[in-house]
């Protein structure tokens, strides 16, 4: 992380062998499966050769994202936040919609990796949207522990694309890490933070670096 004067740049991949690793076994997969398809099938005519391109499309796209996470650089300033890759900007997050920050726990679609959201919606209106996106016959009356109903909201959106290059326009994803919310939270003061998990995991850690920083 460096300190430019008026904000904080880092690399956007908290942990970067995760992403390593990912593109590693994305690659093996891909080609292991197009060439076990061609074995086995040995495709004729061409939708045959579509589906057997089908597959190794999306693992293109998935390869894709993981590679430009790994590259990608965030930068977080009094204006908002930014993503750049090799110098370009691929995303911004103006200040301005930055009113709700909270976190969720990784999933198969974003390789298991736990990701800060940063929301241009208040908790009061993620709960709502979380209540209606919710079918009927699970729904409940009342939330069983603050911030329920956004939680499920969220950690479904994080399933619809892997990774934060989906450039989803009201959510903003980071990884996850207790001092890259300490840094948000200070710049964006304004901005709510809540654990929305059952079971304050995010909360804990942030306790825990907190203790670790006062006790050196």
């Amino acid at each position: 992380m460096s300190e430019t004067g008026r904000g904080y740049s880092l690399p956007y991949a908290v942990d970067r062998g995760v992403r390593i690793g990912t593109i590693i076994v994305m690659s093996i997969c891909t080609v292991a499966s197009g060439l076990l398809f061609v074995w086995m099938i040995r495709p004729q005519i061409w939708y045959d050769w579509l589906i057997c391109f089908l597959p190794v499309l999306l693992m293109l796209v998935l390869f894709s994202s993981n590679v430009l996470e790994l590259f990608a650089v965030l930068h977080i300033v009094p204006e908002g936040i930014a993503i750049t890759l090799f110098g370009k900007t691929l995303r911004r997050f103006p200040a301005e919609q930055i009113r709700f920050l909270t976190a969720i726990p990784g999933n198969a679609a974003n390789d298991r990796v736990n990701r800060i959201a940063v929301c241009d919606k208040t908790l009061e209106e993620l709960t709502q949207l979380g209540y209606k996106t919710t079918p009927r016959f699970m729904r409940i009356a009342k939330p069983r522990w603050p911030g329920e109903f956004a939680e499920s909201y969220l950690y479904h959106r994080s399933m619809t694309v892997p990774g934060e290059m989906n450039f989803m326009r009201k959510i903003l994803w980071l990884d996850w890490a207790p001092e890259r919310l300490q840094l948000l939270r200070q710049m964006y003061p304004d901005a709510q933070w809540l654990d929305c998990t059952q079971k304050q995991i995010f909360e804990t850690q942030l306790r825990n670096a907190e203790g670790e920083k006062h006790g050196q």
